[in-house]
């Protein structure tokens, strides 16, 4: 238990401590804040609303740990990310626990750090976004019942209950990949390893009962409250998206290969020479059923037609452990990893050195407010690497180790924040300004384009003018909102006769305010608050 607390508090620290700091993202910080922001205010949690429009692209589990963050907390960004940085850590300390009881503690520790550290877990982390969720349940699922199946009497039915009940809850976070991935997985075992008969040792019966008492009245209830549900989130939103390009997220085949070995970063430097050079693992079947877990996601989305960066995110805790257990069976000779530790150290320098030219390049450069944050990740950097650099060179690989693990904490809980120079521009302060001061017989609308995050800040829903917010075409072919989204033909009726607020791009703002004479109350360096009065 010792262990479970100190990482509990690394955990808490790593992932929590610079949440408050960045504005929201858009589009899905802004989508995902507003959504559970709406279900408090409205008081019904079975219909997920965005700005108002029904929105049945996901299921609620995480807009409803959103919704109890916020009401426990206020509404703040802490509140608004605590979700993806609570799914983290239970990933971390789900990775630790069964690492644990598969190979040691050394194997559990090393696992759920390699898991904390590597880039794209940390980052997502810092991000309101489904994928962590499910990532940490998913885990706990399959985890749940590897470790189940070496347990005897209680404990062994209450591991395999937990099992079916994570798969119940990935099915309300992310849909039905939340019981096809493991289901899928543990076919692949079976049928490798020919162990059909261990299912009838699966508690299947109680199990599935649990799973669809979870699952099961969510969907039903959505169902019956909103005709043309169940067509739209089963067949569009899991068959179409995954089959077809209708959702315009193409990328190749070898896309997620990629991210995954980018995503890695920094361990996936030591991955080749851990395998190869680790002595056999003495639980053999340990090794397959991880590695059928991360060669089934990274194939299964591989082959999708609809591809992002985050839905990769669930082959990372059996890459950690896999890895994991090849370190600690190196442990008294990292020599063998050797190529790891100046890979690493050479990555940190360059990211020192030439990671501002680099992103100018990109056309993401540091921002004068971002500036002496930078710096002092640059600084980190480069101790980190020296360091690391240093102690493998003097042969102290076990303290050169340590320094990968200190060092990319330490680079995510500074340069975390740097996160804000990748997102689009914030809202946040026409909001505050509007908040201060329109009047309240006034009504607000965004212009040529909807700002997911604009609702969140104002404190109220937007009306949206000029613009045909996309993703909201299913919501608004069944509650039409003429009102609030206001096409060419019946903008311009409503800004003669009524009092408007409007925020737009600042690049649109001067051609808007010669064919409408508008008022330019406030302005930043991306958008500008006017009025028609």
């Amino acid at each position: 238990m010792k262990d479970v607390l100190w990482l509990t508090l690394a955990g808490v620290l790593l992932f929590f401590s610079t949440l408050w700091i960045r504005p929201l993202g858009n589009p899905d910080e802004g989508r995902y804040a507003e959504i559970p922001t709406e279900m408090l205010q409205s008081g019904d949690w079975v219909t997920p609303r965005l700005n108002g429009v029904l929105y049945f692209e996901k299921p609620p589990m995480v807009y409803w740990t959103q919704a109890i963050a916020i009401q426990c907390l206020g509404e703040n960004h802490v509140a608004y990310r605590f979700s993806s940085a609570l799914f983290a850590l239970l990933g971390v300390l789900a990775t630790y626990l069964a690492g644990r009881a598969m190979w040691g503690r050394r194997t559990g520790l090393l696992a759920a750090g390699i898991l904390a550290t590597s880039v794209l877990y940390f980052g997502l982390s810092q991000i309101i976004i489904l994928d962590m969720a499910v990532s940490g349940v998913l885990s706990f699922a399959l985890l749940s019942f590897w470790v189940g199946r070496t347990q005897t009497g209680g404990r062994r039915r209450w591991l395999f209950w937990l099992a079916y009940a994570c798969m119940a809850l990935a099915v309300l976070t992310k849909g039905l990949i939340g019981m096809l991935i493991p289901g899928a997985i543990l076919f692949l075992w079976s049928l490798l390893l020919n162990r059909w008969k261990e299912w009838k040792q699966y508690y299947l019966f109680s199990g599935f009962l649990i799973f669809f008492v979870i699952a099961l009245p969510w969907h039903l209830l959505a169902t019956l409250r909103n005709p043309g549900f169940a067509w739209f989130y089963f067949v569009n939103e899991h068959f179409l998206r995954y089959l077809t390009t209708a959702h315009s997220r193409v990328q190749p085949f070898w896309f997620f290969f990629v991210i995954a070995a980018v995503g890695f970063i920094p361990w996936i430097f030591f991955m080749p020479q851990a395998l190869k050079n680790a002595p056999s693992a003495k639980n053999r079947d340990s090794v397959l059923f991880l590695s059928i877990w991360a060669v089934f996601v990274l194939f299964f989305f591989s082959l999708s037609q609809s591809k992002l960066i985050p839905y990769i995110l669930p082959m990372f805790c059996p890459l950690a452990l896999l890895l994991g257990r090849q370190l600690d069976a190196l442990f008294d000779d990292l020599r063998k990893v050797l190529l790891g530790f100046w890979l690493t150290s050479a990555l940190f320098t360059l990211l020192a050195l030439a990671g501002q030219w680099v992103l100018e390049q990109i056309h993401h450069p540091i921002t004068p407010d971002y500036l002496p944050l930078f710096r002092l990740t640059q600084g980190v950097l480069l101790i980190a690497a020296v360091f690391i650099g240093l102690e493998s060179y003097r042969g102290l690989y076990k303290r050169a180790l340590a320094g990968v693990f200190v060092g990319m904490a330490m680079i995510g809980l500074i340069g975390g924040p740097l996160f804000g120079c990748f997102q689009r521009p914030s809202t946040r302060a026409c909001a505050e300004f509007l908040k201060t001061h329109r009047t309240s017989d006034a009504h607000v609308f965004q212009f040529y384009d909807y700002y997911q995050d604009f609702p969140v800040y104002l404190g109220e829903m937007t009306g949206v003018a000029l613009h045909f917010p996309e993703e909201q075409s299913y919501g608004l072919s069944l509650e039409p909102q003429p009102s609030r989204h206001l096409s060419e033909d019946t903008f311009w009726p409503v800004w003669r006769t009524q009092k408007i607020y409007g925020l737009i791009e600042k690049e649109r703002f001067d051609a808007f305010a010669e064919r409408s004479q508008a008022k330019k109350l406030f302005e930043d360096e991306n958008f500008v608050v006017f009025s028609n009065d």
